[in-house]
């Protein structure tokens, strides 16, 4: 499962270090560098959002209001960029294309990444053993929703997947499962950061006990 991470032809540029993520690298699809106004005001945001949620890694306390503060953030930047497109006549159907299937789908992916995560917090059992039964269960539905879509991923991130101006419930319905599965490849590294700290606890427990 850890090599799930399909492989694009793309420049890859380092926006920021976030917690559990050691580097969000933003994909730039090689053709889409005209019109560099609008997107230079989009990264712009994007890299502040990421800046602002790029805090130090929260103490199991202060997690909650870590979580709520991130979701915040990601929820007040995808107000901000649908208000910019409101507001924008874009140049040509290219420009549009970037803006709403790439740069939309990937902040409305970190709203629903922090939604996971937080979630995910509320129901830990207390035992080790259940923690790690808990985590490998999220891990194995996260894993089988990035399988039931994979070919769609694919084609997504190759940019095969296009903005559909005369079906836009369509359009919006693949966006928002590209989101969602950009999500979940974020969220299936958290699980398997929690899971490797506790098989480190449980190392050091039988460890203490022999």
């Amino acid at each position: 499962m850890e090599n799930y991470s399909p492989v694009v032809s793309t420049i890859r540029v380092a926006i920021s270090n976030t917690p559990n993520f050691k580097q969000e690298s933003v994909l730039y699809p090689i053709n889409l560098f005209e019109n560099i106004f609008m997107k230079n005001e989009c990264l712009q945001l994007y890299q502040e959002m990421l800046n602002d949620t790029a805090l130090q890694v929260p103490l199991p306390s202060d997690f909650p209001a870590w979580a709520e503060h991130c979701f915040r953030v990601s929820v007040l930047a995808g107000l901000r960029l649908q208000k910019m497109i409101e507001n924008y006549s874009f140049t040509d159907e290219q420009e549009k294309s970037w803006v709403l299937t790439w740069l939309k789908p990937k902040v409305s992916g970190w709203v629903e990444y922090f939604t996971l995560i937080y979630t995910a917090e509320l129901f830990i059992p207390e035992e080790l053993a259940k923690k790690m039964e808990y985590w490998n269960r999220e891990l194995g539905k996260t894993w089988n929703f990035l399988m039931k879509h994979e070919g769609f991923y694919l084609s997504y991130k190759e940019g095969l997947v296009q903005e559909a101006p005369d079906d836009r419930r369509t359009a919006g319905s693949k966006n928002n499962l590209a989101a969602m599965i950009m999500a979940r490849e974020k969220y299936m590294e958290y699980i398997q950061e929690k899971l490797a700290e506790l098989r480190v606890r449980r190392q050091n427990s039988l460890f203490l006990r022999a």
